[in-house]
């Protein structure tokens, strides 16, 4: 398997994407399929989901009196009521009644009340009797829009250029171009990372082998990107929510950088990247970061062959049941995971 030569490291990139890689062709000089195993899937899921809010009719009354249709003229002389008599029976009346038999005291309070709620009486276009307040509601603030800087907005559209054509020539001169600018650089490494998880697996390896070129050609610095993958981890158990393949898409990514430059990207750093994961998990559960330690030692195997992954894991002397929570630490899951996973080649290395 052919390896991309280890040159020096240099200083960033970033940006939004557009188009689903094709897994014909394939990073690290191997297919796609080959790189990520069984076989390559976009984990996208759409959370579509409508609700809907029913408002329940509010009716307002007035100092308790319900406030409705007033009786006809007609229908009221049919059971021998006068006309004074309607006047008398009138919502208005009936109010100035209620006022003027109302004890010294309560007309107090009414009129405390009346200071906070100025409520007007009149009829709509309908006839019927309606309420109105100068009382208006507060309006929630609204969140401030997001500004982003001439440096962010430059590195989205390069790195959305990148998931259209990947061109790794037009990447590493546009990124290169920019390269003394930090926000850029930073922007433009944390969009290759993010962008390339939502579009899937073709899209993870051409961006996996990106990025190693972007050091050989001095666009980006060693520590610019560990400084991005070590950001990037404190959000994998977000995005595993919404795509559950991010741990293997991120292994891949780490793997190849382990292979190319060895010495920045170890199994030790590895576990301190992923440290607050392995205290996350749910002992119930798959260990979500075991999909990451997989998927970085068969990257290594794919690219380099089993015999150098076994010499790489004698030189870095880190055993993987750190990768185990403590409580799981149970004597021989190891061996077991090592066997099941064909890892068998480890099992012979003495740490």
């Amino acid at each position: 398997m052919s390896v991309n030569p280890t040159t020096e490291s240099g200083a960033s990139s970033s940006g939004v994407a557009t188009k689903v890689a094709s897994t014909q062709q394939a990073a690290l000089g191997v297919s796609s399929a080959t790189l990520y195993g069984d076989e390559i899937e976009d984990d996208l899921i759409n959370l579509d989901e409508e609700a809907s809010i029913a408002l329940p009719d509010l009716v307002e009354t007035a100092h308790g009196i319900v406030v409705g249709d007033a009786p006809s003229e007609e229908s009221l002389l049919e059971v021998g009521v006068t006309g004074l008599e309607i006047a008398e029976a009138s919502p208005a009346s009936a109010l100035a009644e209620k006022k003027e038999e109302q004890p010294a005291d309560e007309e107090v309070d009414q009129k405390e009340d009346e200071k906070m709620v100025d409520v007007d009486l009149h009829s709509d276009e309908t006839g019927e009797l309606a309420v109105e307040s100068d009382v208006q509601e507060e309006e929630s603030p609204q969140p401030n829009p997001v500004v982003k800087s001439p440096s962010v907005l430059q590195a989205e559209d390069v790195v959305q250029t990148w998931f259209t054509d990947f061109e790794i020539k037009s990447l590493t001169e546009k990124v290169l171009a920019s390269k003394d600018d930090g926000e850029f650089v930073d922007a433009a490494l944390t969009n290759l990372l993010t962008f390339s998880i939502g579009k899937g697996g073709g899209a993870v390896a051409r961006t996996a082998k990106a990025i190693p070129e972007l050091i050989w050609k001095d666009c980006v610095s060693v520590d610019a990107v560990k400084r991005s993958l070590v950001s990037f981890t404190k959000t994998l158990s977000d995005f595993g929510l919404v795509f559950p393949n991010v741990f293997k898409y991120f292994g891949i990514i780490y793997g190849v950088m382990m292979v190319e430059f060895e010495e920045h990207f170890t199994l030790k750093d590895l576990a301190v990247m992923v440290n607050t994961l392995i205290h996350e998990e749910n002992a119930a559960e798959e260990l979500r970061v075991l999909k990451v330690v997989r998927q970085v030692l068969e990257a290594v195997s794919v690219m380099k062959g089993e015999k150098y992954l076994t010499e790489l894991y004698k030189r870095q002397q880190f055993d993987l049941k750190y990768f185990w929570p403590a409580g799981r630490r149970v004597e021989g899951e190891l061996e077991d995971w090592l066997e099941s996973n064909s890892f068998d080649c480890l099992l012979e290395v003495k740490l």
